[in-house]
């Protein structure tokens, strides 16, 4: 079994080396000759990338990779419709005080509110599915979730700014 887990992690860090270096040398079709313009990996390739690293991360074995997923993606989707939930409350906080100085202390305050208690529910989801995770994953590897997406988002930001932007077509 030992055996099967170093095969199956071995795999995952090979697909991962092999993704980083070809989205490394992607390049936009629009390019000055002699000088092509690289480009920001597809939503697909980023999740690929996020898949094995995650599974390296976490040292997921096959069974528990296939609980895991599903579980996971499931609070990727549920994080997202709270952060956009967020990030609107935000706005209307920041137009409140930019773009509407006429409004009372007391509707600032009740945007204020709205927006802390959306971004406490992101929070919330976390502690929630940590306790999912549990159900399915050892305590260890539930905790390394929190610190893996953190060090995912660091490498993914750290090799996005090493690529320009596409140019729009």
């Amino acid at each position: 079994m030992k055996n099967l887990n170093y095969k199956f992690s071995f795999i995952i860090v090979a697909l991962l080396v092999l993704l980083s270096g070809n989205i490394q040398e992607l390049r936009a079709d629009g390019g000055k000759a002699g000088h092509p313009q690289p480009q920001h990996p597809s939503y697909e390739e980023i999740q690929m990338q996020k898949i094995a690293f995650f599974t390296a991360e976490l040292q997921l074995t096959p069974q528990e990779a296939e609980k895991f997923w599903p579980l996971y993606n499931e609070l990727w989707n549920e994080r997202g419709k709270a952060r956009k939930e967020t990030m609107e409350a935000l706005k209307n906080l920041k137009n409140a005080l930019e773009s509407q100085p006429e409004k009372g202390d007391s509707e600032i305050k009740k945007l204020s509110d709205i927006y802390l208690a959306n971004y406490t529910v992101e929070g919330e989801l976390m502690s929630d599915y940590f306790d999912k995770f549990l159900k399915i994953i050892p305590v260890k590897k539930a905790a390394k979730i929190l610190y893996a997406e953190e060090k995912f988002r660091r490498m993914l930001i750290k090799q996005l700014r090493h690529h320009p932007h596409k140019e729009s077509k």
